[in-house]
């Protein structure tokens, strides 16, 4: 973790001809990402091919459908619970296509799509697939997870696309949303001296709180986005926490915030420890 440190000391021995610095940790959370990314894309396949040949009679189609972009097994699992037809790999690490969209779009059984982004970055795909797509489509422009899946909660089967696209851009302005991962470099913003390793929380994606102990980071943020409107916490743990660390967590934050409910999923998220939607 200093190279620096291992490039004096080999000085010390001998001549150095030719050096190379990886980051071997970041190469792996990206393989695990990607690896997850193909086992999303293996499941999404088989549905569909699946589908077609177990079915080849013509589908009866649904009012209103509903796609979402996400990374994690866990938080894919979710947006399905909550009536995604399809979920689209994405997020930081990997952000969908315009032509991804389209396919996933034109593949749910209905006359028209709801789809969530669940990205700033993904908002501008999503809004060149509308104009591509063989449906009409509304863009709920949610830019973080717990956006995404408090909007999916307020989706209605029995609603019209437009009547969908209101409550459930509604939802997800009700929601704040905070990101603990760590410092990929050191930096200094507002007035925070960041180390390169340190952990860090994000309010609303603006760096608010960094420290060394991911749970001080975590308890700290929650209390920037907790106001007296807030009355629930739903915590999305990544892929890096275990059960055993996520409930020690949870047991932390349901002390501080003894008045508020309290809720805990495996989101199993690359890059972030812990992602939280307060509403």
């Amino acid at each position: 973790n200093d190279p620096g440190r291992v490039l004096t000391y080999c000085s010390t021995l001998g001549d150095m001809l030719e050096i190379g610095i990886h980051n071997m940790a970041e190469q792996n959370r990206q393989a695990v990402a990607e690896r997850e990314a193909n086992q999303l894309r293996s499941i999404q396949e088989f549905r569909s091919n699946h589908s077609e040949s177990a079915d080849p009679d013509p589908v009866e189609l649904k009012p209103v459908g509903l796609v979402a972009v996400c990374v994690g097994r866990g938080m894919a699992e979710i947006f399905t619970s909550l009536g995604a037809d399809e979920v689209v790999v994405g997020g930081k690490t990997m952000n969908p296509s315009t032509e991804d969209l389209v396919s996933a779009i034109n593949r749910v059984p209905a006359e028209s799509v709801v789809l969530l982004p669940n990205n700033k970055n993904v908002l501008f795909a999503a809004q060149q697939a509308v104009a591509l797509a063989g449906k009409p489509v509304k863009v709920v422009p949610t830019r973080t997870i717990p956006q995404g899946i408090s909007a999916a909660m307020a989706f209605d089967l029995d609603a019209s696309l437009d009547e969908n696209y209101d409550r459930m851009k509604d939802a997800a302005d009700m929601v704040a949303t905070g990101e603990v991962t760590y410092a990929v470099r050191s930096t200094k913003t507002g007035n925070l001296d960041i180390n390169e390793k340190d952990i860090i929380g994000l309010a609303d994606g603006e760096i608010r709180v960094a420290a060394r102990s991911i749970d001080e980071v975590g308890i700290e943020l929650l209390k920037l986005l907790v106001d007296e409107d807030k009355e629930i916490i739903s915590i999305y743990y990544g892929e890096q926490i275990n059960a055993d660390e996520a409930n020690a967590f949870l047991s932390k934050v349901e002390e501080t915030f003894p008045d508020l409910e309290v809720e805990l999923h495996d989101g199993g998220q690359p890059l972030y420890y812990y992602v939280f939607g307060v509403e």
